[in-house]
């Protein structure tokens, strides 16, 4: 019986997978902190959104504007801004805010969201 055949399959097959794993991209460290800075800024956004709520005894529907959640006198100083140049959406209370780049990581999950304040225990309609 021949046995090289199936040898150098596999010997090819081994040198391509290390090939592969020596060449593919990995994520680049400043890709990263972006996205970890967006991810920062969403959850910044979500505990000013849930203090206005608290504050205002507004409930899980209303959406705050621009001017209720950034300013010189309000819960964030200035608007933040995506690192990658994204798009924030405030959204309602209840639901966490967007980044227009949430395809690429920019996005935040509801356990990811550690607040002195509730989403649920906010007012709700009498």
């Amino acid at each position: 019986m021949n046995y090289g055949r199936p040898i150098k399959f596999a010997l090819g097959f081994i040198v391509v997978i290390l090939l592969l794993a020596t060449f593919l991209p990995e994520p680049k460290p400043r890709v990263i902190s972006y996205v970890n800075a967006c991810k920062s800024n969403l959850r910044e956004i979500q505990k000013a959104k849930e203090q206005w709520a608290a504050d205002h005894k507004k409930v899980l529907t209303d959406v705050p504007s621009d001017t209720d959640l950034f300013g010189s006198d309000a819960y964030i100083r200035a608007r933040p801004i995506c690192p990658s140049n994204g798009t924030y959406r405030i959204n309602a209370v209840g639901a966490l805010p967007t980044c227009s780049l949430a395809f690429q990581g920019h996005s935040l999950s509801p356990d990811s969201i550690t607040s002195t304040n509730n989403a649920r225990s906010i007012a709700s309609p009498p």
